[in-house]
């Protein structure tokens, strides 16, 4: 936690699990669906973490009080969905 993870959008499930991550942890721009825009995306994180505007502490935050952290909600929304099926 707290180092940016650029992933490319692929075409089958293994190469999206990237994104769907990104997305709960609150960074959908880190999940890109070219070459090109994979490389422009990881030139751009290089350059913020040069430059200083890329705090991790505040990335370890943000990525805690995420969806993709939250145990209990996940747990309930779990519960919920088990018992509609049943």
């Amino acid at each position: 936690m707290g180092v940016p993870v650029v992933c490319l959008i692929g075409d089958r499930h293994a190469s999206r699990v990237g994104a769907s991550l990104l997305a709960a942890a609150g960074m959908p721009q880190w999940a890109v669906d070219t070459h090109a825009a994979f490389a422009g995306r990881v030139a751009e994180l290089a350059e913020d973490i040069r430059s200083g505007r890329f705090v991790r502490s505040a990335l370890q935050q943000q990525i805690k009080a995420s969806p993709l952290c939250d145990a209990g909600a996940f747990a309930s929304a779990f519960t919920k969905a088990v018992i509609k099926l049943a």
